[in-house]
C-alpha cells in the first residue's frame, strides 16, 4: 500500500501531466478566446452599418 508521501508524490506527478497536456493541446489549438476574438473581427468587418458605409464610400 502507497505511503502518505508516495500518494502526495503520485498526485504531484498526475497533475504535472495533466498540465503538459494542457498546454501541449493549447499550442496545436489556440484557446477558444482567440478563436471567438477572429470570429468577432470577421463579423464586425461585415457588419451591415459597416458594409453600408463602404457602398455609400464607393458611389
Amino acid at each position: 500500500k502507497a505511503t502518505e508521501k508516495e500518494k502526495k508524490e503520485i498526485k504531484r506527478n498526475r497533475k504535472r501531466i495533466t498540465e503538459n497536456k494542457t498546454s501541449e493541446a493549447n499550442k496545436n489549438h489556440p484557446p477558444q478566446r482567440e478563436l471567438i476574438k477572429e470570429l468577432q473581427n470577421t463579423v464586425n468587418q461585415f457588419s451591415p452599418l459597416k458594409l453600408a458605409l463602404q457602398i455609400k464610400g464607393a458611389k
